[in-house]
């Protein structure tokens, strides 16, 4: 018979789990139709605009976001770009400089078109997509030249072409929604599966005969005579360890754990001086699994308490040696433990 306790955690974990990757379905799919002009471009050759086709262009949508091939028939060096600053965190001083685009104008019939390139371009048709000109952009680079000559302001055309990018985006940015797709499908089939089938999910085919003849201290009548302990995110019963989240959950039997302890790791500035600490709480377990945990320093000290009163026989604490032999041979660790455990039983 399945424990209703485990077939409850393994529906609302993977209820959880499909409900996630449905969301983000969603939003790959509105990163598809945001990106869909990218997307469809690189699968289509860009059209050519030119000074027939360009002419009474005023309407920036009809084409932004577009990648295009512009033919003009004169281009100028502006002097503006844009330049990137690299300075010190620790002093604000400036370390390098580097210019990251330059901005010409384009004479494409009777009109100027913006085009901004990685570095100077003296071709007359160049690949790019359209979008809108910044504000701040058509103040540092339009207004002065029509203040100087207003019979140029009405040609300026409402966008500008950046080369800086490549039709070739438009297929990085389909490989990686498919893929993303693919992945979130797949997950999504695994979370419906044991939402379906509860008890095809690993915690409960792995269960042996000794974890189940202890279950039902977990059902509603075990909970009323042995109430679980909250600490942290653990939750303590009498013969179980339950971290319960909301993507996952971990039952551990107390006599399964191997070696416990808490980790500290200390947070400084600069490497140097010492600014706050993170506490975990972590389990070594007989199967070979590591489960950490952040908590509380003093709830991870109430805790190794309270396990090592339904379980003595536990390695406590961390030292490097310990932690070496793990690391070296798990195997050989578990099963020294468990020899000490029957053999002073």
């Amino acid at each position: 018979m399945e424990s209703s306790f485990l077939v409850t955690q393994v529906k609302r974990t993977n209820r959880n789990r499909l409900i996630r990757c449905v969301s983000l379905i969603g939003v790959v799919g509105w990163f598809f139709y945001c990106n869909r002009t990218e997307v469809s471009g690189y699968f289509s050759d860009p059209p050519l605009v030119n000074s027939t086709s360009i002419e009474n262009l005023n309407d920036v949508s009809m084409l932004e976001n577009h990648f295009v091939n512009v033919s003009g028939s004169e281009i100028f060096d502006t002097g503006v770009g844009y330049e990137s600053v690299r300075k010190n965190k620790r002093t604000g001083q400036i370390v390098s400089r580097s210019q990251d685009s330059q901005f010409h104008f384009l004479r494409v019939g009777d009109r100027i078109l913006v085009v901004k390139a990685k570095n100077h371009t003296e071709k007359t048709t160049l690949s790019g997509r359209l979008s809108r000109i910044p504000a701040s952009l058509s103040k540092k680079l339009i207004d002065p030249v029509a203040q100087a000559r207003p019979q140029l302001a009405s040609q300026f055309m409402p966008m500008m072409l950046d080369t800086s990018g490549s039709k070739d985006d438009g297929m990085l940015w389909a490989v990686f929604g498919v893929l993303a797709l693919l992945v979130l499908l797949w997950r999504s089939k695994i979370a419906f599966g044991f939402l379906a089938s509860p008890g095809q999910h690993p915690a409960m085919m792995q269960l042996s005969d000794a974890h189940k003849s202890k279950l039902s201290e977990l059902e509603p009548t075990g909970l009323l005579l042995n109430p679980l302990q909250t600490h942290g995110k653990y939750q303590l019963g009498k013969s179980w360890l339950l971290l319960r989240e909301l993507f996952d959950f971990r039952l551990i039997l107390v006599d399964d754990v191997i070696w416990a302890y808490k980790k500290v790791t200390t947070n400084r500035v600069y490497g140097i001086i010492p600014l706050s600490r993170d506490y975990a709480f972590v389990i070594h377990d007989r199967f070979g699994v590591v489960t950490e945990t952040p908590i509380a320093e003093a709830k991870a000290n109430r805790l190794m308490e309270e396990i090592a009163i339904r379980q003595p026989k536990i390695i406590f604490g961390y030292t490097d040696e310990l932690a070496g032999m793990w690391g070296s041979n798990a195997k050989e660790f578990i099963n020294g433990v468990e020899a000490a455990r029957n053999g002073a039983s």
